[in-house]
């Protein structure tokens, strides 16, 4: 069968497009897969490299800090006390104030400091809030006066509050002694760890901590 030269041509476009898309099926895209997938790796090699390089300055960095993050972290440990220390103050206060007729007491610690008197010692603030009757709370400051501990009494408030039984028209009628609301501001002294760099002061020399005078009757 003999074909018409318009024909021929189609038949010939139609192979050559059939012969493309073979190509384009069976080697290119593949390829551009491949090459799809290597592109994508090569990314993320590179912010892998980027992200290690990162990494290696800031080693760098802490390398070269050392010295100065070793004394940092040497006072810090020298800051901090042994909980049992914390714990038995507290539980000292609280046998001590039901020795002395104390209503309410509340002791809360605040976080380790270097001491501003420039000694080699570390403190601890500690907040001692209690209730009770002047003579209560007298006998309550002078058993923290006597701990055997290197302490000292910064600051001390009361305030007077009246109890009160009923009311008469607008007004309280107050019934019994007046109740004493005492604030107390207490620094514990301890010593660092052995082997733990001095917290502070360039002589080495250590401040005594002296206690405040209870108050008097």
């Amino acid at each position: 069968m003999n074909l018409s030269p318009r024909a021929q041509l189609i038949a010939t476009i139609a192979g050559v497009v059939v012969v493309l898309l073979i190509f384009f099926l069976f080697f290119l895209k593949p390829r551009q897969t491949s090459l799809s997938d290597a592109r994508a790796q090569v990314d993320s090699e590179q912010a892998t490299t980027q992200q290690l390089s990162t990494q290696l300055a800031q080693l760098k960095s802490i390398k070269a800090n050392a010295p100065q993050l070793r004394n940092q972290l040497a006072k810090l440990n020298g800051a901090v006390p042994d909980n049992d220390q914390i714990a038995g103050f507290i539980l000292q206060v609280q046998k001590e104030a039901d020795k002395a007729g104390v209503d309410f007491v509340q002791v809360t610690p605040a976080a380790p400091a270097i001491p501003p008197e420039g000694t080699s010692l570390g403190q601890v603030g500690v907040t001692i809030a209690a209730d009770g009757s002047y003579f209560s709370l007298q006998d309550l400051v002078n058993r923290i006066y006597h701990f055997k501990r290197a302490l000292r009494v910064d600051t001390l408030t009361m305030a007077s509050q009246q109890s009160t039984s009923g009311t008469t028209g607008t007004s309280a009628t107050s019934s019994g002694p007046a109740t004493i609301n005492m604030q107390l501001g207490v620094r514990i002294f301890f010593q660092p760890p052995p082997g733990a760099a001095p917290i502070a002061g360039t002589s080495g020399t250590t401040v005594a901590p002296t206690p405040t005078p209870s108050p008097s009757g």
